[in-house]
């Protein structure tokens, strides 16, 4: 699978996230505040961001989901743990927008503290999920993954800089016909660099 197709699939996970959150905002029973939508807001504009193939929407998207778990602290008035594990997650998928070199670490290490964030909820804290919760989680957890391999460009360099190498031998290569033609070369110099030259 082609970066493109990958940016494609981890965009349209996170705008299914976002949609699935926004249809139960909706068609909840109970109080919403404005905070409740940051998170869907969050997830479609990093949706738009994968498709546009503009990271710095991801890095964006990234810092509103932070206001959750942070304004959680400054309410609660303490530093808590596992609110903690929610934010580094929300950083590191911020940082996968900033840079196309290690944008794969950061969606993988995105994904590792989201897991340990849910783990500790579920068996630590004891907190009873909502059974569509399960299914943000593995979203999220996917479609950060997908991101940061999407957004990443180290594949691109390899093959740029093996396709220069490519072009640089055909020169040299010519260059030593020419001087084998000219006579300043004899034929077994010749032999000699062209062997050199392909590594043989």
């Amino acid at each position: 699978m082609n970066k493109k197709t990958l940016r494609i699939v981890a965009g349209a996970v996170f705008a299914l996230n976002g949609v699935l959150r926004l249809i139960t905002l909706l068609s909840s029973q109970g109080s919403t505040t404005a905070w409740s939508y940051i998170w869907p807001i969050a997830y479609l504009l990093i949706a738009v961001s994968l498709f546009a193939d503009i990271p710095l929407l991801t890095t964006v998207g990234g810092l509103i989901m932070l206001i959750s778990p942070m304004r959680s602290m400054i309410q609660m008035g303490r530093f808590i743990p596992y609110l903690f594990l929610n934010a580094m997650s929300v950083v590191l998928l911020a940082a996968a927008g900033l840079s196309r070199r290690t944008s794969n670490v950061f969606g993988i290490l995105s994904a590792i503290f989201f897991a340990f964030y849910e783990i500790v909820l579920v068996f630590v804290l004891n907190a009873k999920l909502a059974p569509m919760s399960y299914l943000y989680i593995a979203l999220y957890l996917v479609g950060v993954i997908l991101l940061g391999i999407g957004f990443s460009e180290k594949g691109k360099k390899v093959v740029a800089s093996s396709k220069d190498d490519g072009n640089d031998r055909i020169e040299r290569l010519t260059k030593l016909k020419e001087l084998l033609d000219k006579g300043v070369l004899t034929p077994e110099e010749f032999e000699e660099k062209k062997r050199q030259l392909l590594g043989q």
